[in-house]
């Protein structure tokens, strides 16, 4: 799932879950046995990142996927991944 940047994340998640659970009716797929993800690219910092993790997890997504380019320094991907998992624990 793919997140355009000039909606409001809730309502651009609302309306992807929306049409996919229309095209699980479609299909007699239960819904919750997808798994939602959205991705975050950098700039990322710490606070940012948490932040939009939990709207993403209130908007109903499951994974966070972190995507920096290389190289890049060890201890920003460690401190923004801990940022993420803190506030969506």
């Amino acid at each position: 799932m793919s997140l355009l940047r000039w909606e409001p994340l809730q309502v651009n998640v609302d309306l992807k879950l929306d049409v996919l659970a229309r095209h699980c009716d479609e299909v007699g797929r239960d819904l919750s046995t997808i798994e939602v993800s959205a991705h975050l690219f950098e700039p990322l910092d710490p606070a940012t990142a948490a932040r939009t993790a939990r709207e993403l997890a209130a908007a109903g997504c499951d994974h966070v996927i972190i995507y920096m380019n290389a190289p890049f320094a060890e201890a920003t991907l460690r401190n923004v991944a801990r940022a993420v998992a803190d506030a969506t624990a």
